[in-house]
């Protein structure tokens, strides 16, 4: 016969719990990765096309 262990129980949810978190922020991560090299990519676009300070601009964006 299995017996239940709450308190093993509350571990393993607070596990699982910790384990989506952290999935979630790593998507978040890369997600913020993606957008900064696409606004990189803009602005090397930009500069290329001949607008450096519309360019220099979008850069700008990212800092903090």
């Amino acid at each position: 016969m299995f017996v239940r262990d709450p308190e093993l129980t509350a571990l393993r949810r607070e596990r699982d719990v910790a384990w989506d978190m952290a999935k979630r922020e790593a998507e978040r991560a890369e997600q913020a990765e993606a957008t900064v090299r696409r606004v990189l990519d803009l602005a090397a676009e930009l500069e290329t096309e001949g607008h450096p300070e519309v360019a220099a601009r979008v850069r700008g964006m990212l800092d903090p």
